[in-house]
């Protein structure tokens, strides 16, 4: 039992520290969730999978008749490399769950042609961004009558 308070403790400790070390910083907030969730899933997450695949070795060893010194170095090794892979793939299920309320926006942003997020281009393609994005729903609006120039 004390060892399950110490890890719900644990986790409640880092929940915390997480959450104030970015208070006052000029970021949204949905980029400091995200932030966390992957920092939680490719640290942890895969150190604690991995600690799992070295406490079955022994297991697996008497199951599989291989020596131990063999499986535990391609067990730590296919998970170092397995879970990430694993993880890329539920990532976006995960974000669904997490960013339920923010889904139209999430979608707008999914949709936009991806030159316009590549930090290379030219400022030609800013410039059309926001004629296309910015400044055309604003002038549908009656908002805004000015163009970039």
């Amino acid at each position: 039992m004390a060892s399950v308070v110490s890890a719900v403790v644990a986790v409640l400790i880092t929940v915390m520290t997480y959450s104030v070390a970015f208070h006052g910083v000029l970021l949204p907030d949905r980029l400091i969730k995200q932030d966390f969730i992957r920092w939680w899933l490719y640290g942890p997450f895969v150190g604690v999978m991995i600690i799992l695949c070295i406490m079955a070795m022994p297991t697996l060893e008497g199951l599989l008749g291989l020596p131990s010194d063999t499986l535990l170095t391609f067990g730590v090794m296919i998970m170092t490399v397995v879970l990430p892979l694993f993880i890329s793939r539920v990532k976006p299920y995960l974000d669904a769950l997490v960013y339920r309320q923010d889904h139209t926006e999430i979608e707008y942003l999914r949709n936009l042609p991806r030159e316009y997020l590549h930090p290379h281009r030219p400022a030609s393609a800013a410039r059309e961004f926001a004629d296309r994005h910015l400044w055309s729903p604003a002038r549908r609006d009656g908002v805004c009558r000015r163009r970039w120039r």
